[in-house]
């Protein structure tokens, strides 16, 4: 029976030694990242969730804070802390939720990254983002729990332009995300959409091998 136990101590440990080993490559963030004016470029994002919630800025007074579903976000910019403003337009394309562009977010100092901060965890986030003042294309990323997306490059068009959508999916939750303009002078972000708030995330692989020892000596006792 001792001889059991301390092989069942033993497996206990190694198995908890690869999950938590493994934690960074299960938890690590999925983007979606896709260039454009087609009003369908955020589907396979939200494919992923029976329920999305989403805010498109229309009807609010103030930029932030603003709810999307049960979840508050503030939204203020990287150095200099300062709110994002409502940008009013009167152009957009078309996607299956509303207009894209109506009314959408904007940092006051121009190009300077975006600092998004939940106060809940959520599985996914996603928006649209917006380069109508610049002549030329434009570069944007998408940083979650210390990974960045692939660039999110856009070209001018004539009038205005809808730059893409930029989305994330990671299931070790999500609290914070940054949006950066590397190239270009304004940018605009509307449409901002969550899902799996928190409470539905499943647990981590380290949560899981704090759990194991605990059931494998249930299953133990249950042996004896």
């Amino acid at each position: 029976m001792r001889f059991f136990s301390r092989s069942l101590g033993s497996l206990t440990a190694s198995v908890a030694t690869v999950l938590v080993g493994i934690a960074p490559v299960w938890s690590a963030p999925t983007f979606f990242v896709a260039p454009g004016t087609d009003p369908d470029l955020d589907l396979a994002w939200r494919s992923l969730a029976p329920v999305i919630f989403e805010q498109d800025f229309d009807s609010l007074a103030t930029a932030t804070p603003f709810s999307v579903g049960p979840v508050s976000i503030t939204a203020t910019e990287v150095g200099t802390g300062q709110p994002l403003v409502l940008f009013p337009g009167s152009w957009g394309v078309t996607s299956s939720p509303g207009t894209v562009f109506g009314q959408a977010l904007l940092p006051q100092s121009g190009n300077v990254p975006t600092l998004f901060t939940l106060s809940q965890p959520v599985e996914g986030f996603g928006l649209w983002i917006f380069d109508d003042f610049n002549s030329t294309g434009a570069d944007f990323s998408m940083t979650v729990n210390g990974v960045t997306s692939p660039a999110l490059t856009t070209l001018h068009i004539p009038g205005g332009g809808v730059a893409g959508f930029l989305g994330v999916h990671d299931p070790a939750g999500i609290s914070e995300v940054t949006i950066t303009m590397s190239t270009g002078v304004f940018y605009e972000m509307d449409h901002v959409q969550v899902f799996g708030v928190s409470g539905t995330a499943a647990p981590e692989p380290a949560t899981l091998a704090l759990l194991l020892p605990f059931a494998v000596g249930v299953i133990a006792r249950r042996k004896k």
